[in-house]
């Protein structure tokens, strides 16, 4: 089925009703790398226990002032844990507040300290971390724990209302947050997917040639050696089915580094090398000065590397262009290392370094969210190497790119 296909087929598919994507929500998993306690989590529970002491002690309308400390300090204690056991840390927190607020049903004011107000982090957290279902489970917890609250102090219906609003509100906060990091961590998994299809393209036509000039060559040399020794023959077969095998091996890695539901299609030209850097001066818009430096001997970096490089460079000056602050000059720094220790040891490397001039980013446009750093970073790695991007003490912008010239990865 084609692209066209696949897209007619989705506009006349209905859309998932707004249970089925409550239900999607339901068996969402947890954050696997949500943060444990913090140093803030400590200072924020030693403030929350100095405050229910002292509302303790001084708070004229406490009821049943020691169970109402206990709670208190129970429910607090718990909150450096709340995002990697959302459940547990809602069903203590809330669970120790609603058995309080039961058993105290017959005094004449609420149970409870102004201190645990911060217990409104607990909701936040559950939805931005907890999974599908232990967020519904956590809800229900809340819900019955407000429940408990207007069953023990009646109030009007306003209040009533208000007060389950101002408790769901973090929830709701904690879910648009999780949406959205949702969104970015897609968009960043696309485009690493994007930079890997096009780095999967370049592989091929960097090596693809080259493997099956050596083929063809081998299918001439059985030709021509009818008249040789057979041992020719025989080494020109080895030939052939070597370089054959090779070219498979190149097409599955090819096929494997693609990706079905990358949304960008590579091209389909040859990728640029060292040689085309000088290219990129023609790039630079009126007023802008791009300055190529290359040092060190340029046939020592292999094909796949110098593209990388070209990449890094191109999506560097782009950047610089189209986001720098008054920018006046960019300059892209090449060097070629040998072995780096005095007895030839360490595997060569080149160094490529793109720094502008701008100050900050420019005020006059609207900067969108982009992931070439992402996808620098991911070709950089992909070679065995590093990416630095960042500030310069001037306000400029500064891209490091170090790859071995051995192969990498």
């Amino acid at each position: 089925m084609s692209t066209a296909d696949l897209r007619d087929h989705a506009a006349r598919s209905p859309r998932r009703p707004v249970l089925g994507s409550l239900w999607a929500s339901f068996d969402e998993e947890r954050i696997e790398d949500a943060p444990g306690p913090r140093r803030l989590d400590a200072l924020l529970v030693a403030a929350g226990w100095v405050g229910a002491i002292v509302e303790t002690i001084f708070r004229p309308d406490v009821v049943w002032r020691p169970v109402a400390l206990v709670a208190a300090l129970v429910a607090i204690g718990a909150l450096p844990w709340r995002r990697v056991h959302g459940l547990a840390v809602t069903v203590v927190a809330f669970g120790t507040m609603t058995l309080g607020t039961a058993l105290s049903a017959s005094a004449e004011e609420p149970f409870g300290l102004y201190a645990c107000v911060l217990l409104l982090l607990v909701p936040y957290a559950l939805l931005r971390w907890s999974s599908g279902r232990h967020a519904a489970i956590g809800l229900g917890v809340c819900v019955a724990s407000w429940v408990v609250s207007v069953l023990a102090d009646p109030t009007s219906v306003g209040d009533a209302i208000g007060g389950f609003a101002f408790l769901l509100l973090p929830a709701a906060v904690g879910a648009l947050v999780r949406a959205r990091r949702t969104v970015q961590s897609e968009q960043q998994r696309r485009a690493q997917l994007a930079e890997r299809e096009r780095l999967a393209r370049e592989l091929h036509d960097t090596v693809a040639h080259h493997m099956s000039a050596v083929a063809v060559q081998a299918q001439a040399g059985r030709t021509l050696a009818a008249t040789r020794p057979q041992a020719a023959v025989d080494a020109l077969a080895v030939i052939e089915e070597a370089a054959s095998r090779s070219l498979d091996d190149l097409r599955d890695m090819v096929r494997s580094l693609r990706s079905e539901d990358a949304s960008v299609d590579a091209p389909l030209t040859p990728s640029a090398g060292l040689a085309q850097l000088d290219d990129l001066t023609a790039s630079a818009p009126t007023g802008v000065r791009i300055e190529v430096e290359v040092r060190g001997p340029r046939d020592a970096v292999p094909d796949r590397v110098g593209g990388a490089l070209h990449r890094v460079a191109q999506e560097s000056v782009t950047n610089a262009i189209r986001h720098a602050h008054r920018v006046r000059r960019i300059s892209i720094d090449v060097s070629i290392e040998a072995p780096r220790s005095s007895d030839g040891e360490g595997a060569p490397r080149v160094v490529m370094t793109v720094v502008d001039d701008g100050t900050g980013i420019d005020p006059g446009r609207r900067a969108s969210p982009g992931f070439g750093i992402v996808g620098m970073t991911e070709r950089a790695e992909l070679l065995g190497g590093t990416l630095e991007a960042g500030p310069t003490a001037t306000g400029g912008w500064s891209v490091r790119c170090v790859l071995p010239l051995g192969g990498g990865r």
